[in-house]
């Protein structure tokens, strides 16, 4: 994304609960109706729930909020990843220890150009 003159890379500030570490991209081959998925919509990840499918690749994605249902392939949906302040805290520590100061969400920071999603908070 870039800012609104298209000439360098778009900053937004967020608050710190909005933040979260960016899910491990697992391949998945099918998701069955009523699975919880993230659709690459409008750019970003947006929840919802597979409500269908048009063939091998192709599901029908119901989104809660808006009511709308969109049409995906695959390799544009992942699982939907819950975000748990807390238990991700852990999991970066264990895994990125470099990059956190303490597990205590006040504590938490992120080293610049650490890859980031933000999120709402509706999760």
């Amino acid at each position: 994304m870039v800012d609104g003159e298209g000439t360098k890379g778009l900053q937004e500030s967020s608050k710190l609960s909005q933040l979260r570490p960016i899910p491990p991209r697992k391949i998945i081959q099918d998701f069955p109706l009523a699975d919880e998925v993230d659709a690459n919509h409008n750019d970003g990840w947006w929840d919802g729930r597979i409500s269908g499918s048009l063939g091998d690749n192709i599901r029908v994605v119901h989104f809660k909020g808006s009511w709308e249902q969109l049409v995906y392939s695959q390799e544009e949906l992942r699982r939907h990843h819950k975000w748990d302040y807390d238990s991700e805290i852990k999991e970066l520590e264990r895994v990125t220890a470099a990059e956190t100061v303490s597990g205590n969400k006040g504590d938490f920071q992120f080293k610049p150009g650490t890859l980031v999603e933000g999120t709402s908070g509706l999760d």
